[in-house]
């Protein structure tokens, strides 16, 4: 019974019921190829969306957070500007349009990333 030879290897034609092989091995990853229209090829492809929308919902945040600030200054520089009597309206409201744009790229880009996650049954 416990003998120190190991057991034979069980008669099969090459087959695995495992739909996941490693295909590359090293002390800091590990690439695997899975089967063509498997479940782990789905779920994996799933999680891969929704990471590169992640990716994306960062940068649209940071850019978010960037035209808010530029508003800010713009509201400053307007407060000074008519105190002082100076008019440099054209300018400015060419600045506000900018930041507006950039603003709706990144609620488009955010609204994108909800829906992707929405889809897959990711908490919000």
């Amino acid at each position: 019974m416990l003998s120190k030879e190991p057991p034979p290897l069980s008669a099969s034609n090459g087959k695995s019921s495992n739909p996941i092989k490693i295909v590359k091995k090293d002390a800091h990853s590990l690439r695997i190829k899975l089967a063509v229209g498997g479940m782990p090829e789905k779920v994996l492809t799933a999680f891969q969306s929704v990471h590169d929308e992640y990716c994306n919902e960062e940068t649209a945040l940071n850019k978010c957070k960037t035209a808010v600030n530029h508003v800010g200054k713009i509201e400053d520089a307007v407060e000074n500007t008519s105190t002082l009597g100076n008019q440099q309206g054209s300018a400015l409201v060419d600045e506000l349009q900018e930041h507006e744009s950039v603003l709706q790229q990144c609620v488009g880009q955010l609204e994108s990333a909800e829906a992707t996650r929405a889809c897959l049954g990711f908490p919000a």
